[in-house]
C-alpha cells in the first residue's frame, strides 16, 4: 500500500511540475520511504532443470527484449558473432523500435547459445508462433508450465518469470564474482546503482566473515 501512494505521489509531482507555469504555486510533497521487497531468485541448477521444459534461456534481459529480438540484428558472420536488442514487443503485440531505457544492447554470442540464432525460417523476429510475435504474456504462460514442472519433477520452487530469469541472472552473476558494470551492462541498466539492489544477495562471499576467518597478509618486508 505504502509503495501504490508513493507511486501515486509521484505521478502527480510529475504532472505539478509540468503545468508549473500555469499554477501560481507548487504543493510540497512529503518524502515517502519505501522498503524494497526480498528478492526471489533460482540458482543455475534450479534453472536448468527447468529448462529442460522450455524452449529458450534468456541472455538476463526483459521479456519484451527477448521478443522483439530482429533477426537482423543477429551477426553471427562477425567474430566475435553478436546480437543487438533495440527493440521490443509492447503489450498489443506491436514491434516497438526503443528498449525501455531508450538504449540498445550489443551482447556476444556464446558457443552454448549458438543453436538459438541460426536461422530456421525467413521471419522478421526471431521467436514467433503461427506468424505473430510472442508477448510477455505468452512467456509468462510458457514460463508457469515449465516451472510446474520442474517443480513436480525436482522441486524447484515456483517463482514468476521475472524472478526466474533476469533477477536470477543478476544474483547468480555477482555471486560468481563478475563485477557491477559488467553485470549491470548485460542487464542494461542505466547506472550500477539500480543493479546494487542485487549485490546484497552475493551471499558466498559473505560465509568467511560470518565464520570470522580472514586471508593471511604475506609481507615482503623483512625486519
Amino acid at each position: 500500500m505504502t509503495k501504490y501512494i508513493k507511486n501515486v505521489l509521484g505521478e502527480l509531482k510529475t504532472f505539478f511540475r509540468f503545468n508549473k507555469k500555469s499554477l501560481p504555486e507548487l504543493p510540497e510533497f512529503r518524502k515517502i520511504e519505501v522498503q524494497d521487497p526480498p528478492i526471489r531468485w533460482l540458482s543455475e541448477d534450479a534453472q536448468d532443470k527447468v529448462f529442460q521444459f522450455i524452449f529458450l534461456k534468456f541472455y538476463g534481459c526483459r521479456l519484451n527484449e527477448a521478443c522483439g529480438l530482429q533477426r537482423k540484428n543477429i551477426f553471427q558472420e562477425h567474430q566475435p558473432s553478436y546480437i543487438v536488442i533495440s527493440s521490443v514487443i509492447g503489450k498489443n503485440g506491436q514491434l516497438k523500435p526503443v528498449t525501455k531505457t531508450k538504449r540498445i544492447k550489443v551482447l556476444p554470442i556464446i558457443p552454448e547459445t549458438e543453436w538459438l540464432f541460426k536461422p530456421t525460417e525467413a521471419t522478421p523476429l526471431l521467436f514467433s508462433h503461427s506468424g505473430k510475435p510472442y508477448t510477455s504474456k505468452k512467456l509468462n504462460r510458457i514460463w508457469e508450465s515449465a516451472n510446474k514442472k520442474g517443480n513436480i519433477e525436482y522441486g524447484v520452487p515456483i517463482l514468476n518469470v521475472y524472478n526466474s530469469l533476469r533477477h536470477s541472472f543478476a544474483c547468480q552473476r555477482l555471486n560468481q564474482g563478475f563485477s557491477l558494470d559488467k553485470v549491470s551492462t548485460v542487464l542494461g541498466h542505466t547506472s550500477t546503482q539500480m543493479t546494487k539492489r542485487y549485490a546484497q544477495y552475493t551471499v558466498d562471499k559473505l560465509g568467511d566473515v560470518i565464520r570470522g576467518k580472514r586471508e593471511p597478509v604475506h609481507s615482503t618486508k623483512n625486519f
